[in-house]
């Protein structure tokens, strides 16, 4: 017996046996499936090798990095010329796949944590590194703030934009997760915890603080240990 009454899960179809699981204990609140676009900046040339270091944010970012490298017949055994920091084990998973190293491989998203680490690997000595920050479109990292202040030299590049077909559901939806009218989340991959956090722009320790969060997996598990939340997995909850 459920204690949870009300679910929020992503829309797709790998996560229909999820919701087929969900519905049979409670209600389930439906996220818009994720639209993935391709910018304008994805299609022109990038000279990744001009840069000392490379940030990739998430697991979205990443994927779209590395596509498109490999159209541009990158070879990509040329960014170990590079410093690469990888925001999260997920990035850092990911990158491996393709055999691509991590020097900074951060336990946590937030961006002072982040900040540190990579003055340590450099020896604080920041004025006028290049740093080339991958990113969603619309979305916002603090962190190349906080480089510039020490000035370092930082190129925001926004190689894809996540969207929904209806903006007025997601709107409903925040009021429904604010208001207390879900009782628990579950994520099935990483790709979606970074989703959420780029829809909403907020943090997700903020935007879920009085929800359970559930993992479906181990990497999504670790994902949201990143984003500062307290995630259980997905088989605790089946087990009520």
């Amino acid at each position: 017996m459920f204690r949870l009454e009300s679910f929020a899960v992503f829309e797709s179809q790998s996560n229909k046996w999820i919701l087929e699981t969900l519905s049979k204990h409670g209600s389930v609140i439906l996220l818009p499936e994720i639209i993935l676009e391709k910018t304008e900046a994805f299609f022109k040339p990038m000279n990744v090798k001009a840069f000392d270091w490379i940030l990739l944010p998430d697991t979205i970012v990443t994927e779209v990095f590395v596509e498109k490298l490999q159209n541009d017949n990158f070879d990509l055994f040329e960014l170990d010329s590079v410093q690469i920091c990888a925001f999260g084990e997920a990035v850092a998973s990911l990158l491996r796949y393709y055999q691509i190293h991590s020097d900074i491989i951060s336990t946590s998203h937030d961006h002072n944590k982040i900040f540190q680490a990579i003055a340590d690997y450099a020896n604080h000595q920041l004025q006028d590194l290049r740093f080339l920050a991958l990113k969603e479109n619309d979305s916002y990292e603090p962190l190349v703030e906080t480089l510039q202040k020490k000035e370092a030299k930082v190129t925001e590049v926004s190689l894809c934009e996540i969207k929904i077909e209806d903006r007025k559901n997601l709107v409903r939806l925040k009021a429904l997760i604010k208001g207390g009218g879900v009782d628990a989340f579950v994520f099935a991959s990483p790709n979606e915890v970074a989703a959420l956090r780029v829809l909403f722009h907020e943090s997700l320790e903020s935007l879920l603080a009085n929800i359970q969060v559930f993992a479906v997996d181990d990497l999504t598990f670790q994902t949201l240990r990143e984003n500062d939340l307290r995630p259980r997995y997905f088989e605790v909850l089946l087990l009520k």
